[in-house]
């Protein structure tokens, strides 16, 4: 008797924690969320006037805030515009957004503090339910909406989609998915959707995993949750994100230098939620200094836990060896500018040139503008005949190369980086994302990413993102279930990796992997490519080539070295134990 009182117990909780938000929000009236929102009013009201008579500390009683509407001047419910020197202190409140849009905007700032709150959205960004059935021809589904998340289902009609799948006993992120788009086709009578999905390199749904009977979570993508832009020295204490409708923490541009400390991107406790943040969890991009990343936490995203990263700019017209026009760009400091060059279509690298740089102008795009552009993710912003800001430059050295070049800003590049004594588990696409200089990775776990837990490769290609890693450490950490994806090229778990061939390349180098435990990975656990002076030293591995991919042959060792020079191995204890 004593037992069916306790089953019961238990299956009241569980049904209590079915739903999107905790069991209290509930019971909240309409004038309880009316008195929400007039709190939420005031305190926008409250701190708008506090950052204009200039205070530098504004402190929130402890509650519960819901904000209906965002700053009059700004798509983000808190603005903090051209401020230095202040602390915005939550005092461990709990916000609710009613539309996605940004949660918080820091831009054109110094030595902003944000601490002690909590963010969610109502409605959330993603809806969530099963796969009912799959018609693997067509390349459709039927979804069914899990209780609770059905009204959440309308506005996906207006969005450019993804989605996760989950595998239905644990209800984590299902091993060995690829990635797709969905969209929202039509309303079926019993309240189930009719969805089509378009997998990535025009994947099938077959091939992308889905299966009935498989959970699954469908998301948009609009406005990022954090944004820092064209600010120094800001630090975020004890910010956790409950969901986002985009990429979670933002930083562009700007001196940099920013710290995020015991910051997490979380499923909310109390409800039956499969993920939180619907893209990145940290992305910086073409800041002076890295971020620092201190005993942050991220459960389950819809794209790379960090990417820290630079970009490679367009050069649209070379006037003689040493003069050329190319897009605007960032770099911190006086002229001149230092810039690395790389051929467009080998990667191969035509070093780093000094740059005297002119005052930024409005160019019309040529007709013919290379390669480059019609392969990029930003090719659109570069069409012939558009008008775009450029700069003209002078360079110490003539520069020769027979297809047309790109190049990226040194003093940009996020450099100087830490991420230490983090947590990251479940990742869409990658674990950390690197494409740096000057860092240093250290006693953090990362347990389960379709792509590889580390790269370090710069993307000249597709995404224009720069710049292959040097000089890094990466030791202490344990990376667990790394390149599970069924059509990934190589299953690695760690990629030290450059594009290109050593003898012309950027290459990766100067890394320092230490001591680190790898297990389980989907192919092997390291691949060493286009590197030079790589040491490896004293790191476990245990388990190598835990997903089957067609096509592509089992690693024979754990360890995979090619077209590299300088690579030292010693001290690894290696436990290659295959799949079965």
């Amino acid at each position: 008797m004593k037992s069916i009182f306790f089953l019961l117990l238990l299956t009241c909780g569980l049904l209590l924690e079915a739903a999107p938000f905790p069991a209290e929000n509930s019971r909240w009236t309409a004038a309880d969320l009316d008195a929400q929102r007039a709190a939420g009013a005031g305190l926008q009201r409250e701190l708008r006037q506090a950052l204009k008579t200039g205070k530098k500390e504004f402190r929130v009683p402890k509650g519960v805030y819901r904000f209906a509407e965002t700053d009059p001047k700004a798509a983000a419910f808190f603005r903090f515009l051209e401020v230095k020197d202040f602390i915005f202190d939550g005092g461990g409140s709990e916000f609710y957004l009613e539309k996605l849009e940004t949660a918080i905007s820091v831009y054109k700032s110094e030595n902003v503090t944000i601490r002690n709150l909590s963010v969610d959205y109502d409605p959330l960004p993603f809806t969530q339910g099963e796969v009912v059935s799959v018609d693997y021809p067509n390349n459709t589904f039927v979804f069914r909406p899990a209780p609770g998340y059905g009204a959440f289902c309308e506005p996906m009609f207006k969005l450019s989609l993804r989605g996760i799948l989950f595998d239905r006993a644990d209800r984590r992120m299902k091993l060995g998915q690829t990635g797709f788009g969905l969209a929202m086709k039509q309303k079926l009578g019993n309240g189930d959707y009719l969805v089509q999905v378009r997998g990535f390199y025009n994947r099938p749904a077959k091939v992308c995993g889905f299966e009935p009977g498989d959970l699954i979570t469908i998301l948009g993508r609009t406005a990022r949750a954090v944004k820092t832009e064209v600010s120094a020295g800001c630090a975020f204490e004890n910010v956790t994100l409950y969901s986002s409708p985009f990429v979670c923490f933002v930083e562009n541009v700007g001196q940099g230098g920013h710290t995020y400390t015991n910051c997490r991107i979380v499923k909310r406790p109390g409800t039956d939620r499969l993920m939180s943040g619907n893209a990145d969890g940290f992305n910086s991009a073409s800041v002076l200094r890295g971020p620092k990343l201190l005993n942050c936490e991220i459960d389950t995203i819809g794209d790379d836990f960090v990417n820290f990263h630079g970009v490679y700019y367009r050069v649209f017209e070379q006037l003689s060896p040493t003069e050329l026009v190319v897009q605007s760009f960032h770099f911190y400091g006086d002229s001149p500018a230092q810039l690395s060059f790389l051929e467009s279509k080998s990667w191969k690298a035509l070093g780093v040139r000094s740059a005297t740089v002119g005052a930024p102008f409005t160019y019309t795009v040529p007709e013919k503008n290379g390669a480059v552009g019609r392969v990029w993710a930003a090719a659109g912003n570069f069409k012939p005949g558009q008008k775009v800001q450029a700069r003209r430059i002078t360079l110490d050295k003539p520069l020769e190369t027979a297809a047309p070049p790109i190049f990226a800003s040194l003093s940009a590049i996020a450099a100087g980086a830490e991420i230490r004594n983090c947590t990251f588990r479940n990742s869409l696409a990658r674990g950390i994302r690197f494409q740096s200089r000057d860092a240093v990775i250290e006693n953090n776990l990362l347990d389960r990413a379709q792509s590889p837990h580390l790269t370090t490769a710069g993307q000249p290609g597709f995404w224009g993102e720069s710049i292959t890693s040097a000089n890094l450490v990466i030791r202490n950490n344990t990376f667990i279930e790394g390149g599970m994806d069924s059509q990934g090229k190589t299953g690695a778990a760690i990629e030290i990796t450059a594009p290109g061939e050593l003898a012309a390349a950027e290459c990766v180098e100067h890394i320092r992997f230490e001591n680190n435990k790898i297990l389980r990975s989907g192919g092997p656990a390291i691949l060493v490519r286009t590197a030079r002076d790589i040491q490896l030293k004293d790191n476990r591995i245990d388990g190598i080539n835990q997903v089957a991919v067609p096509g592509r042959a089992p690693a024979e060792t754990a360890i995979v070295v090619e077209d590299s020079a300088d690579v030292t191995e010693t001290g690894n204890r290696i436990t290659p134990q295959e799949a079965v």
